[in-house]
């Protein structure tokens, strides 16, 4: 007698969402590398075509990288006014105790 869970059911897609299916290559005792180049090279051509449901996703992803660009870049612009303001501080503040009469514009 056989028990339901030795029982093996087989089926064939013809069809997923109306796109025919490809039967799969026979695949040898030995497991070549064959087989598995057949299966990749199907898939050319069809990795370079983006679906057009995820359009919406690229568009999200898109603007996420774009804010993250333009946040980046206005932080660096800040750390480097920043920097500017605090180096003309410190060469003003050392130029009036070095006592040079250049920087201080003095007529004498």
């Amino acid at each position: 007698m056989m028990k339901q869970d030795d029982q093996i059911l087989e089926a064939e897609v013809v069809e997923i969402d109306g796109v025919a299916v490809e039967p799969r290559p026979e695949v040898d005792a030995s497991g070549s590398q064959r087989s598995r180049r057949v299966d990749w090279q199907n898939w050319q051509g069809k990795i370079r075509v983006l679906d057009k449901r995820w359009m919406p996703l690229w568009i999200v992803i898109g603007v996420i990288a774009f804010v993250l660009l333009v946040t980046v870049g206005l932080v660096t612009a800040v750390l480097v006014m920043i920097y500017l303001i605090v180096k003309a501080l410190l060469r003003a503040v050392f130029s009036i105790f070095s006592g040079s009469d250049h920087t201080l514009n003095r007529r004498s």
